[in-house]
């Protein structure tokens, strides 16, 4: 039998996002959600290949706990990174439709790559929670600080945005972060937001069935879209989070642009 140890894959990371891309071809039995979740140094997320034909790669997304992912955005970047490794286009499709990537090397293993996304949904319908929703079509969570407003919105992956004014303390990120998984089934992406100017924002995810993480695109790109349809920003905007900056420029569709890079310290499994 097949074990974890024994799947050639590539190790690669965007903008800090930890990832494994595998062929499907290479699972040789192998279940992907146990792979995902038994996977040596740990993962953010497992991407599995798959040729559709036309020049299209298929990427199906499974988070470290080995639950569906839906789609991955720094994912998508560092797909494209690989298929056009001197630079070009390649076409991919996720659960939510087909992705345009544009590449351009920027050498020892780094490249710059902007990936369309659908336009992001606002509204808590979007993301399954329309009877929790208030008059605002805002979800509210009661801490023991008191309760915090959070902002649905849904980019084929369901997100809830809260803007904060400070950096966030180790205890409210312990703390909402639970509250807000138990929102809906399957879980919720939570991410926190700090307006810096209207083209600068500072960003830290929690994704569901990960935890904290270096970087979320799909978050990025929902922060930008929930923010902007309150004024709070422009449509160009630059998002900072631990694992680095990513330009989202809102539109139909959405281009988001970033790094992707071979991770060298453990570039198989």
């Amino acid at each position: 039998m097949t074990h974890a140890n024994d799947i050639q894959g590539i190790r690669m990371h965007g903008t800090g996002n930890r990832l494994l891309l595998v062929d499907v071809t290479h699972l040789n039995g192998v279940d992907p959600a146990e792979l995902a979740r038994t996977t040596p140094h740990s993962i953010d997320a497992l991407l599995v290949l798959d040729d559709r034909g036309d020049d299209v790669v298929g990427v199906r997304v499974y988070n470290r706990d080995g639950s569906d992912g839906g789609v991955c955005g720094n994912g998508m970047r560092c797909v494209a990174a690989i298929g056009c490794p001197h630079g070009g286009e390649l076409i991919m499709e996720s659960d939510i439709g087909r992705h345009r990537g544009r590449v351009e090397p920027q050498g020892d293993g780094v490249w710059m790559v902007t990936v369309d996304m659908p336009e992001a949904q606002l509204g808590a319908g979007a993301i399954g929670l329309a009877q929790q929703a208030d008059a605002n079509d805002c979800i509210s969570v009661e801490l023991g600080t008191g309760p915090m407003t959070l902002l649905p919105v849904s980019t084929g992956n369901p997100h809830l945005i809260c803007v904060v004014d400070e950096a966030p303390s180790a205890e409210l990120v312990n703390t909402i972060g639970p509250a807000a998984q138990n929102l809906r089934e399957g879980g919720v992406n939570l991410h926190l937001v700090k307006v810096l100017t209207p083209k600068s924002l500072a960003l830290l995810p929690i994704e569901r069935g990960v935890g904290p993480t270096a970087a979320c695109a799909t978050g990025a790109q929902a922060a930008v879209a929930a923010l902007h349809a309150r004024g709070l920003c422009e449509a160009d905007v630059e998002v900072h989070m631990p694992g680095g900056a990513l330009r989202i420029e809102l539109g139909t569709p959405t281009h988001v642009t970033g790094p992707a890079a071979i991770d060298r310290g453990t570039s198989q499994t």
